[in-house]
């Protein structure tokens, strides 16, 4: 069964955490991008899809990129530091990335509710550091 969130309620529907109004296309990625299917994990249900949520933080290196290697979950060292080079947010829900891997990222320097962003994200001082890093952060509107 699909997850419900708030970026697949209503079709052409911004996410949440989007700071900025979508009808201007420069605020998403012109080119989206691969994800790495065995980098996530799959459904906690015990299922067999591998969903992956808007506003997920995902990453890579330039080794990968250059490999031809699609974006995982950011990664972060011991100390909470990103050792990824290239980091964007997912904007839309992926289903199943094993099906469809293509993904389209929300462009870096825009604006982000932070409390809008999933829960895995908002936690994570990591993850938060990351987006406050590669995008304009505000608490968001109640």
């Amino acid at each position: 069964m699909a997850k419900a969130t708030y970026s697949n309620l209503v079709e052409g529907s911004s996410p949440a955490w989007v700071g900025d109004e979508l009808v201007e296309r420069a605020a998403v990625m012109e080119v989206g991008g691969l994800l790495q299917a065995s980098a996530f994990p799959l459904n906690e249900d015990g299922g067999t899809r591998r969903f992956v949520e808007s506003g997920t933080v995902v990453g890579r290196t330039y080794a990968e990129r250059d490999a031809g290697t699609g974006f995982g979950p950011v990664a972060l060292d011991g100390s909470n530091n990103i050792t990824d080079n290239e980091v964007y947010l997912l904007l839309h829900d992926v289903y199943d990335v094993d099906e469809d891997a293509s993904a389209t990222f929300y462009r870096p320097g825009r604006l982000v509710y932070e409390r809008w962003l999933p829960a895995a994200t908002r936690t994570s001082a990591g993850l938060l550091g990351a987006v406050r890093r590669f995008y304009q952060t505000r608490r968001g509107p109640k």
